[in-house]
């Protein structure tokens, strides 16, 4: 994959044993935080990736957050690329993939995802969990996705339902904060993929709506790999 910028990648001697063993800490609280306002959020990854796998490589995933769906994706996929405009967050997940042993499979990228320094068709898949409740131009990013995946590829959107967005409404309130709602709907998702000739499915995991994606291409290449069986 030709690229334009230095991706970075994390080694050991890039943080102290001391604030690994305090983010892993943390994100463990946090998980069952979740747990207790009703979203399982390990769970949710793993129906998630369920649906999703296999993913052709490599994969780009939009929004690193604090790691935690990346670092479970990446005990399955050799070849990531993670973006986020969040130093802070993309920290954390460097932290965490090194806690959970994939960060040699992992390279990280701090950048808009409505504008990224990659050639046209570079990634064989894109993904994206919780995100989109966040993007401000979601438009904007979808048409950075689609120039930037395979016609052969895949793109998997996950976002929370309306079971998730009680759940997280709860924990919000409970820290004096207030959840965003997405200003797009997932059917609206599936509709800019299907415009552009991918076959789309609309699915569910706890707590989340997902939309899957198969590039034009893609299906040209599992009907070949059909007939080469029979």
């Amino acid at each position: 994959m030709a690229v334009l910028v230095n991706l970075s990648r994390v080694t050991n001697q890039d943080f102290s044993p001391e604030e690994v063993s305090e983010v892993v800490a943390r994100i463990e609280h946090r998980n069952e935080e979740l747990l207790a306002v009703g979203f399982d959020f390990q769970a949710t990854v793993e129906s998630i990736l369920k649906t999703a796998l296999p993913l052709p490589e490599p994969v780009l995933e939009i929004a690193t957050g604090k790691g935690r769906f990346l670092c479970a994706m990446a005990q399955h996929v050799s070849q990531i690329v993670t973006v986020d405009k969040d130093a802070a967050e993309q920290r954390v997940a460097k932290i965490l993939a090194l806690a959970r042993g994939v960060a040699d499979r992992i390279q990280f990228l701090e950048a808009d995802a409505t504008c990224l320094p990659f050639p046209d068709a570079s990634f064989g898949s894109i993904v994206s969990m919780n995100t989109f409740h966040h993007v401000v131009e979601p438009f904007a990013v979808l048409t950075e996705m689609a120039r930037l995946v395979r016609p052969s590829g895949k793109v998997i959107i996950s976002d929370f339902d309306e079971d998730g967005y009680v759940a997280m409404k709860k924990l919000h309130a409970k820290e004096g904060r207030v959840h965003p709602r997405s200003a797009i709907s997932m059917d609206i998702l599936a509709e800019f993929w299907r415009d552009r000739g991918w076959r789309v499915e609309l699915t569910k995991a706890p707590c989340q709506d997902i939309v899957l994606a198969y590039g034009p291409q893609h299906l040209r290449t599992e009907e070949c790999r059909s007939a080469e069986n029979k």
